[in-house]
């Protein structure tokens, strides 16, 4: 939330959360794409994540977006969240670069492999114009431990990565109509 000269609103936004955990939330996601994370410098970034995770006092879970333009940045921003103490990360598809599936796919695996947060690939291609990945390539980072839950805007990918999970669980959330 915003004040009316557009900084970020602490108090307004450290409210906004307790009203949601007040009225039965079980958890919070801040800094996604629908919070505009886009328009946000790295400290403001900074400094949400730490309003939310004063707001939220552990009540909850919460998840931070941490994605970036670039697997360094989205690193640097995940392992502040880490140490902030929040439980998880979000993370959309690199955006604007026009990356190949395969540079996707390197992308959350660096990021996988040294994230110290349970990590949940946002894959939302019409926001990032990147290419959206596919259900093998999803369970591909799943079940290497590089993912643990994918947040999907098209229904396709939620059908077939339910149905093709067999004696796994992972965490589908859906944003599609």
């Amino acid at each position: 939330m915003f004040d009316s000269s557009g900084e970020l609103d602490e108090e307004a936004t450290s409210a906004h959360l307790d009203r949601l955990i007040s009225e039965g939330a079980h958890g919070i996601v801040v800094g996604g794409t629908s919070g505009e994370f886009i328009s946000l410098t790295d400290a403001e970034r900074r400094r949400l994540i730490d309003v939310a995770v004063r707001a939220v006092a552990g009540r909850v879970p919460l998840i931070v977006g941490t994605g970036c333009f670039s697997t360094a940045e989205t690193l640097r921003l995940t392992d502040y969240a880490a140490v902030a103490g929040v439980e998880g990360a979000i993370i959309i598809l690199p955006y604007y670069q026009r990356p190949s599936e395969a540079e996707v796919l390197t992308h959350f695996r660096t990021i996988g492999r040294q994230a110290r947060l349970p990590i949940m690939v946002y894959n939302n291609p019409a926001n990032s114009a990147a290419p959206s990945l596919g259900t093998q390539a999803l369970r591909s980072l799943y079940e290497a431990g590089w993912a643990s839950g994918v947040k999907s805007t098209f229904q396709l990918s939620i059908r077939c990565m339910s149905c093709e999970q067999s004696s796994t669980t992972v965490s589908v959330f859906s944003t599609a109509a």
